[in-house]
C-alpha cells in the first residue's frame, strides 16, 4: 500500500520527464527522473521513511551512509525516524568527502536516490571499505533498471529499491489513462 502511495506522488509531481537527457553517467536517455518536488513534501519523506525501515528491519546496521544532495535529504529523513546517526558522502571533487563521524568496523546502509549503472555506489563502497567500514545493504529509491542491481549484487551487497522505472512508467500510464477515461465521461 505504501509503495502505491509513494508511486501516485511520484506520479502526481511529475517526477518522469520526457525528451532528450544527458545523465550523469553520460548515458543518453529519453526520459529523465527528477524527484526533488516528490522529495519536498514531509508527507513523502515520511513515507520514504516507512518503506525504508520495513526493508531494513533484518538488516544489521549502525549508520546511515548518503551520497548526493536529493539522497541526503531522504537519508536525513530515515535517521530522524531510526534514531541512526547519518554519514554524508561527497563525490564532488574540492570538497570534504566525508561529513560525520565514521569508525573502522561501521556497519553501514547506503543510501542513494537513483542508480543507473552502479558505479557512483561502487566507488563510494570502496572508499568506505578502504576505511574499513561494512557495507550491509544498498538502498535506492528508484532502480532505473540499467544494470545497477546486477552490478552491485555480482559485488555481494544486498541491493534494495524501493521503487523500478517499469513501476514508474506503469502507473505514468494507468494515470493518463485513467484522466482519458475521466474527461469522455
Amino acid at each position: 500500500m505504501m509503495k502505491e502511495e509513494l508511486l501516485h506522488e511520484m506520479i502526481k509531481n511529475n517526477c518522469i520527464l520526457f525528451g532528450k537527457f544527458t545523465l550523469p553517467s553520460e548515458k543518453i536517455t529519453d526520459y529523465y527522473i527528477d524527484i526533488r518536488n516528490t522529495i519536498s513534501s514531509p508527507h513523502v519523506l515520511k513515507l520514504i521513511s516507512k518503506l525504508i525501515q520495513k526493508k531494513t528491519k533484518d538488516i544489521n546496521f549502525d549508520k546511515i551512509a548518503t551520497l548526493g544532495l536529493w539522497a541526503t535529504v531522504i537519508a536525513t529523513a530515515i535517521s530522524l525516524e531510526t534514531q541512526k546517526p547519518l554519514v554524508i558522502i561527497s563525490t564532488e571533487r574540492n570538497k570534504e568527502p566525508i561529513i560525520g563521524n565514521i569508525n573502522p568496523k561501521d556497519r553501514l546502509i547506503l543510501i542513494h536516490d537513483i542508480t543507473t549503472t552502479g558505479d557512483t555506489v561502487l566507488g563510494v563502497i570502496k572508499m568506505l571499505e578502504n576505511l574499513k567500514t561494512y557495507v550491509t545493504a544498498v538502498i535506492v529509491i528508484v532502480d532505473r533498471e540499467e544494470g545497477a542491481k546486477e552490478k552491485i549484487e555480482r559485488k555481494g551487497y544486498p541491493f534494495i529499491s524501493l521503487i523500478t522505472t517499469t513501476e514508474i512508467l506503469n502507473a505514468k500510464r494507468d494515470s493518463t489513462s485513467d484522466t482519458h477515461k475521466a474527461t469522455e465521461r
